[in-house]
């Protein structure tokens, strides 16, 4: 082999070595952002639930889609004296988990268990406390973010 054909094998093989590491990179680079979008989902769901079982409505509001904003006002207008006292006896707050989630193009679904929390019913009698619920909340991407979408309360 002569010194010009083995300078251009070295060539080839260098050509081949960075095709394969690019399209390497390129399919990281494109998963990392299948779970990126995953979690920022769930991040929101949680952070979402947290706020919203534990009555804290103005904070969990922040998660939310415009549309959704009804439901929580709703929500938190029949919220009584004697909901907050039966929530005021207990020593933990509620707590959420994520069971499962699944992502169709720029809607989200994300299944959690919440237990611990206050639940309302019933008009006119004071809501109890509830060992664990399961809640699919509804998410949709605006821009790069997630925000939950309500069509009623939870």
């Amino acid at each position: 082999m002569t010194l010009l054909n083995k300078r251009y094998s070295i060539r080839i093989a260098h050509a081949a070595v960075l095709m394969i590491v690019a399209v390497l990179l390129s399919h990281l680079m494109l998963t990392s952002c299948e779970y990126s979008d995953s979690d920022k989902a769930e991040k929101c769901a949680k952070a979402f639930a947290q706020d919203y079982f534990n009555l804290r409505y103005k904070h969990a509001l922040t998660y939310c889609a415009p549309e959704s904003e009804k439901w929580i006002r709703f929500r938190a207008s029949n919220i009584t004296s004697d909901d907050l006292a039966v929530l005021d006896a207990q020593s933990d707050s509620a707590i959420s988990e994520i069971n499962s989630s699944s992502i169709n193009g720029n809607k989200a679904i994300v299944n959690m268990s919440v237990s611990n929390f206050l639940k309302c019913d019933s008009i006119g009698k004071p809501g109890y406390m509830c060992n664990e619920g399961h809640f699919e909340i509804f998410l949709k991407k605006e821009g790069e973010d997630w925000r939950v979408v309500m069509n009623s309360p939870l």
